[in-house]
């Protein structure tokens, strides 16, 4: 009798358990959800006169993104001229003005030069930390400073400004196997 006791308080608290703690992830989930999604900024201090912000990409890891807080911002990378880069944006702001509209960057140089580094017909709509985020491959052919300009759906969204390294002259391709 005492076992069949044990066992049925046993099983209750598991179930309760258990079910409060699907209730707690289904908060969370909707919480992330929402149409504004807020960013979790980190004890790590960010510089927006130089352009850069600190978010959690994920549960544990910072990244540091270049560009304006709660408007844009790409993963800080080196950029080398004459090499493709690969990168991830995130977009923040209204969902119905970003998501499947059409984004545009285009470069100026401080000689003037001008190129459209990247383009693409629809903005991904999973941003997880913002209300938008895309990958994007982008080659700017000559070093120096230059000034991307960023267009989603053919209106200015804002503007940011890298500097690009020399090339890497040492870089070999692998063998094809």
């Amino acid at each position: 009798m005492k076992k069949r006791v044990l066992t049925i308080i046993f099983f209750t608290a598991f179930v309760i358990s258990a079910y409060s703690g699907y209730n707690i992830n289904k908060f969370y989930k909707y919480k992330n959800n929402k149409i504004e999604k807020n960013i979790e900024h980190s004890k790590i201090q960010n510089n927006n006169e130089k352009g850069y912000f600190y978010v959690f990409t994920s549960k544990s890891e910072i990244s540091k993104l270049i560009g304006i807080e709660n408007k844009f911002g790409f993963v800080d990378k080196n950029f080398y001229a004459d090499s493709f880069i690969n990168t991830d944006w995130y977009f923040w702001g209204n969902e119905d003005s970003i998501i499947n509209k059409p984004l545009k960057i285009i470069a100026v140089n401080d000689e003037g030069e001008s190129m459209q580094v990247s383009r693409i017909d629809k903005i991904s709509e999973d941003g997880n930390i913002s209300t938008a985020k895309q990958n994007l491959n982008i080659r700017i052919p000559k070093q120096g400073v230059w000034h991307l300009n960023i267009y989603i759906d053919n209106k200015l969204f804002g503007k940011t400004t890298i500097n690009v390294r020399k090339p890497v002259s040492d870089f070999t391709e692998p063998l094809q196997l």
